[in-house]
């Protein structure tokens, strides 16, 4: 039988693997797409000139859309770096608002690919824990992953930052729409893997269900682990 804490260990390292993989795609789909346009915008510049007015607005148009790509893939690239350096430290002060916007980001592919909302919601207030942000992101992932792939197209799934009891960080991971099969937290990630992050977020989860409609999960860390 694997030692848990091997087995964690093993499914940090994929989970790492999968991250980078998914974010790196999307950042070369962004230059795939920048490269099409500026293809494009040299061949309106050296076509004969019929309606110059026309031609610059199309020029316009286009410099736009390759400056929205150029700064999509900045943006994943920043996250991306973010990811990379929340291991640096295994405990540090990090803003819950932060971890969860990024995940949500480098998951954005996998959502949009089964057509499912996946969105943040907190309030004007960063709450923060003195905890260890790479374990927190790689359960919440774990947990969020699964989901996606059980749920049918169209669904949402909404994570929502308040704090719980004793003003200890919360995040409610709320997901509607129609499962493919009844969910529960141990359809979402191994018992064993779920107690190795909760002892060391000295955590603690509850689920809530909707028989097929809608699963809620109800994830409380510490704020001074």
């Amino acid at each position: 039988m694997n030692d848990p804490g091997d087995t964690f260990c093993q499914e940090r390292v994929a989970f790492n693997g999968r991250i980078v993989a998914d974010a790196t795609h999307e950042i070369q789909n962004h230059f795939a797409v920048i490269k099409e346009y500026s293809g494009l915008m040299n061949d309106l510049i050296r076509a004969p000139v019929q309606d110059v007015s026309d031609g610059f607005s199309r020029c316009l148009d286009i410099t736009g859309k390759i400056n929205d790509r150029a700064s999509r893939a900045a943006k994943m690239v920043d996250v991306l770096n973010r990811f990379a350096h929340r291991g640096d430290r295994p405990t540090g002060r990090f803003s819950i608002n932060e971890v969860v916007e990024d995940l949500a980001l480098l998951l954005q592919r996998a959502a949009a690919q089964r057509r499912i909302l996946l969105n943040v919601s907190h309030g004007r207030k960063n709450i923060e824990a003195e905890n260890d942000a790479s374990i927190f992101q790689y359960l919440l992932f774990s947990l969020t992953q699964p989901l996606i792939d059980m749920m049918e197209e169209n669904g949402a799934i909404i994570y929502t930052i308040s704090r719980g009891r004793q003003k200890a960080p919360m995040i409610e991971i709320d997901a509607s729409g129609i499962f493919l099969s009844k969910v529960s937290i141990a359809d979402l990630m191994r018992p064993e893997l779920l107690k190795v992050c909760l002892d060391r977020l000295g955590g603690s989860i509850a689920e809530d269900q909707t028989p097929g409609k809608r699963f809620r999960l109800m994830l409380t860390i510490s704020s001074t682990a």
